[in-house]
């Protein structure tokens, strides 16, 4: 850049103070005047859409543009709150998923349990019967007599236990069924 290039550019005028209107006369100081680009000329008559008075709407309207930065925001976070509303699960749905489950899992473990117990009380059966031939084939042993007593006990017991495991499980299918969780 040469030193006087610099003297050139303060010389220029400001664009952005206005435009030389030159059909304007010079005023006292042998100036032109300037006239402010962004002003409208004057034609000498009224405009007429100013004069109309706005419909409701439109005077509605021309208020929120004012504010439309806080509408945005605002309409932003209520979107926002009914996402949340809508994708989370609420603290009854919650509780609902939670009856549900357990009764399902109260519904598989007294199957399952009742399962093994009738196993169990098979087992017990056979043994006794096998007491019972051995007693009725004429080689009884020693505490035959007492084991066939002990045995018929448990199986008295595992049938009681087989009875209460199936009853839950009745109860638990009965409970799904009827969508008592709904209530809760």
């Amino acid at each position: 850049m040469v030193i006087g290039d610099s003297d050139k550019e303060s010389e220029k005028p400001d664009s952005r103070l206005g435009e030389v209107d030159e059909t304007q006369p010079l005023t006292e100081a042998g100036e032109v005047s300037v006239s402010d680009s962004t002003e409208a000329p004057s034609k000498g008559t009224p405009e007429t859409d100013k004069d109309k008075p706005m419909p409701p709407l439109n005077q509605l309207l021309g208020r929120l543009k004012d504010y439309k930065e806080f509408v945005a925001i605002l309409v932003f976070f209520l979107g926002g709150l009914l996402w949340v509303y809508g994708v989370f699960a609420t603290q009854k749905q919650v509780d609902q998923i939670k009856c549900l489950l357990n009764t399902n899992i109260s519904l598989i473990h007294n199957q399952t349990q009742s399962r093994f117990l009738l196993q169990e009380l098979t087992s017990k059966q056979l043994s006794l019967a096998e007491v019972i031939e051995r007693g009725n084939a004429g080689t009884p042993h020693r505490g035959d007599r007492r084991l066939a007593l002990q045995l018929e006990t448990e199986i008295d017991l595992l049938k009681d236990k087989v009875k209460d495991a199936e009853d839950a499980s009745a109860e638990s299918l009965d409970l799904l069924k009827k969508s008592a969780c709904d209530d809760a």
